[in-house]
């Protein structure tokens, strides 16, 4: 089988993992703790007959495993799934990456190997995380690196969620963003950014407020990452049924693997028809990050449509993207058969460039004038990671930005053929 290991670090990868799996395990319609799909992408068996999550929540605050394991999801995992550290990361990146995050790296090691050796045929790891905490970017990049140097052959996936700048819980996100960002251009395959801008927006007031509310982001963000996923543990699934070949597709270019989803509806209760749900994923107010998608122009894209439609209604339905003169404009879609109707839209967008571009000047405003840089060097970092880390970022937004303006051109031999079919057609008429 094609297993995926899953690991939830910090608070918000954690919080995002305890939906993911509800939802993964409640897909067959039945209540928790019975329910188990028919399938061992996610799951691995334990004694009993029973399945179990093969997954590892990791964090350096001592008060998350409690709650993990004090909840329903608790009660599934396999002993030693839940580690965690003494003193958490205080918001510091430097503290998490090279102070606290190496007194439990050797521990989260053991248990992602073990799930990884109990594998019969594993095809990568997906990382859920914040970029802008100290947990969930210093030590979730540190699990990165090391990840990607123990299994340099699998795909290394993130769910990397980013707050807005209007939002943020600690004036030095941007150097926790940014010092985030260079280490998952160089160690991720694939970077899925959720930003929660539209949920705390005016446009997401209905998920905060209304009578059937979501509990917070990290449940929307979770049904996100879950309709961007399903093709892995869906049986005849031809779109993107492997993480090879779904990074093959989504990122044509390896440093431009940063992708946006969009889900439609954002409220689970919602009853849509077709033209609503597609309708839905391509605008501003369902999707996962700041930049309005209409606007942007599209690498590549991939549409899970769920619910009940056929192929020929979904097509007639899909509008032309703001693809490339170069690339394939249409949308490449797969669709799952569930009783309600919704939709996830995966992107590799020049949408991004906005919020990169944006958390890059808050870095340069801050980093120009040397602040709160005492915080960062004492915990082990060099003042030239701080450089490195705005060069490759801005070098990745001048690709966005190069791939995005280029045009396309056709070599000479393929003007000559189009020269000779015309002359062709001439005489024939």
């Amino acid at each position: 089988m094609r297993e995926i290991v899953t690991i939830h670090v910090g608070h918000s990868g954690c919080s995002i993992g305890e939906h993911f799996w509800t939802s993964l395990i409640s897909d067959q319609g039945i209540p928790l703790p019975n329910a188990f799909p028919q399938h061992n992408v996610y799951f691995e068996e334990v004694k009993g007959a029973n399945l179990a999550p093969r997954a590892a929540f990791v964090d350096l605050d001592p008060d998350t495993a409690p709650k993990i394991l004090d909840g329903p999801l608790g009660k599934l995992l396999r002993p030693g799934s839940c580690i965690s550290g003494k003193n958490g990361a205080g918001h510091n990146w430097g503290r998490g990456h090279y102070i606290e995050g190496p007194e439990i790296i050797d521990a989260v090691m053991d248990a992602v190997r073990g799930l990884a050796e109990r594998s019969d045929s594993l095809q990568g790891f997906q990382i859920m995380h914040s970029m802008s905490m100290g947990a969930g970017g210093g030590f979730g990049t540190l699990i990165l690196s090391k990840v990607r140097e123990e299994f340099p052959s699998k795909v290394a996936s993130t769910f990397s969620a980013v707050s807005p700048s209007w939002a943020t819980e600690s004036v030095i996100e941007p150097y926790n963003f940014m010092l985030t960002a260079h280490q998952l251009i160089e160690n991720a395959d694939i970077v899925h950014v959720l930003e929660n801008t539209m949920y705390l927006s005016e446009s997401g007031k209905q998920l905060r407020t209304g009578p059937e509310r979501e509990v917070d982001f990290c449940s929307v963000a979770s049904r996100a990452v879950f309709g961007a996923t399903e093709g892995f543990c869906e049986v005849g699934c031809l779109l993107n049924p492997t993480m090879p070949k779904y990074a093959m597709n989504l990122a044509p270019f390896p440093r431009l693997h940063f992708l946006t989803l969009a889900v439609a509806p954002m409220v689970s209760t919602q009853e849509l028809s077709i033209a609503e749900v597609i309708q839905g994923v391509l605008s501003k107010k369902h999707t996962l990050i700041e930049g309005d998608p209409a606007h942007a122009r599209y690498l590549a894209s991939a549409l899970n449509f769920f619910g009940p439609a056929s192929y020929a209604e979904i097509a007639a339905k899909l509008p032309t993207q703001q693809a490339l003169e170069w690339l394939p404009d249409t949308i490449k879609f797969e669709l799952f058969c569930r009783p309600k109707r919704s939709a996830t839209l995966i992107g590799n967008t020049s949408a991004v460039r906005g919020t990169l571009i944006r958390e890059a000047e808050r870095f340069t405003q801050m980093y120009r004038r040397k602040a709160f840089m005492k915080y960062y060097i004492g915990e082990g970092l060099d003042e030239m990671e701080f450089t490195e880390a705005q060069q490759a970022v801005e070098e990745l937004i001048a690709e966005y930005q190069g791939y995005c303006e280029a045009k396309a051109v056709e070599d000479d031999w393929i003007q000559e053929m189009r020269a000779e079919d015309a002359l062709l057609l001439t005489k024939r008429t």
